[in-house]
């Protein structure tokens, strides 16, 4: 029998926020009381009028002036939009997978070490990562540049990120009991 906890890889979405969250606070981008008006409509800074330079909440729903408990509250993806943008913003600074390494200490890169057969590791994908598998897979990975949209889709748990239901429900077993990763 399949046990898809540890086999199944699946893109985590909203759940993916906190670990967002996180990155955008130990980037110096975001403190806890800071607030942002989500219209429904993110616009990537500095992208011009082309439609892959805008992203939308479900339905384009504003969900008002939100802070970082807010925007978990109402899982705006507007706030966590904005994170995204502005961590591949500042790739100089910051290293330009920053959000990955962000996952990867909440484990979900890596098998948790379960003793259950068949457990895969989860992934997120890094531009060189990207850029490798271009270049290995043309025709499965047609696309080899990571832009800032690459790190959007990211952020909201979407896009070139997997991960397993067991190492989902460890990395909040983190987040509850103050920072151990079992």
């Amino acid at each position: 029998a399949r046990n898809r906890c540890v086999e199944d890889v699946y893109e985590p979405g909203s759940t993916f926020k906190p670990v967002t969250a996180l990155a955008g606070l130990r980037a110096g981008l975001i403190r806890p009381a800071d607030t942002f008006y989500d219209d429904g409509i993110y616009e990537v800074s500095g992208c011009g009028d082309s439609e892959s330079c805008f992203f939308q909440n479900a339905d384009a729903e504003g969900t008002g002036s939100v802070n970082l408990q807010s925007s978990l509250t109402l899982s705006s993806d507007w706030y966590y939009y904005w994170i995204g943008d502005n961590l591949w913003a500042e790739r100089e600074r910051l290293g330009d997978d920053f959000l990955q390494q962000t996952a990867t200490e909440f484990g979900f890169t890596a098998d948790t070490g379960i003793d259950l057969a068949s457990e895969r590791e989860g992934f997120a994908f890094t531009p060189a990562q990207v850029r490798q598998l271009n270049e290995d897979y043309p025709e499965d990975f047609p696309y080899g540049d990571w832009t800032t949209g690459n790190t959007i889709n990211m952020s909201i748990g979407q896009g070139d990120l997997g991960v397993t239901p067991l190492q989902l429900t460890n990395a909040y077993a983190a987040i509850a009991n103050g920072g151990t990763l079992f």
